[in-house]
């Protein structure tokens, strides 16, 4: 019941953190977080990465001490499509956080480290059939492309992003962001 009620806690504090309410999102953050006790290794592991998330979002320092301890997790969850869902949603959140972390252009460095995690969570995401976040890796690296010059990859993957994305689904914030990029 108390894992159950994390879960629940962790998915309130998105929709908090999503409607702009940044205290409220990490006051029950902080509440989720005295559940850990009851948890499995997978929603630790989405626990972490969600808090990561916010931070990586909000371009603070912390997301990358988190999504690392979340990575370490993800090693002990004993089921494998589970456990790959949770290393790909931690890498393409670790990519994010090197994107939005960068001050002005990124170094050759961060571009590279970038590129790795979110190839990696994209190869991750399409082994598991999870197509919805092969999609948000594809479109970050296309925005990491744009960022480092790379302007015939970042066309290619944006107008197959956009093709998948109208064609799969009626999310049309997914395809909006394929037009951002």
């Amino acid at each position: 019941e108390a894992a159950a009620c994390a879960r629940a806690l962790r998915k309130y504090g998105l929709t908090r953190w999503l409607r702009g309410d940044d205290a409220g999102a990490m006051d029950i953050y902080r509440r989720a977080s005295v559940l850990r006790e009851a948890m499995t290794p997978y929603e630790l592991a989405r626990l972490d990465t969600q808090v990561g998330s916010y931070y990586a979002w909000r371009r603070s320092p912390e997301p990358v001490n988190l999504l690392a301890e979340a990575r370490v997790r993800c090693a002990s969850i004993p089921d494998e499509r589970w456990r790959k869902r949770a290393m790909a949603e931690t890498h393409f959140w670790m990519g994010v956080s090197y994107m939005r972390g960068a001050a002005g252009s990124l170094s050759p460095h961060l571009a590279q480290l970038t590129r790795v995690e979110l190839q990696t969570a994209r190869d991750l995401a399409m082994e598991i059939s999870w197509e919805r976040l092969e999609l948000y890796a594809e479109r970050w690296l296309a925005m990491l492309y744009v960022e480092i010059g790379c302007l015939n990859e970042a066309q290619d993957l944006i107008n197959l992003g956009i093709e998948r994305s109208q064609r799969h689904y009626r999310d049309s914030r997914l395809a909006a962001g394929y037009h951002y990029a």
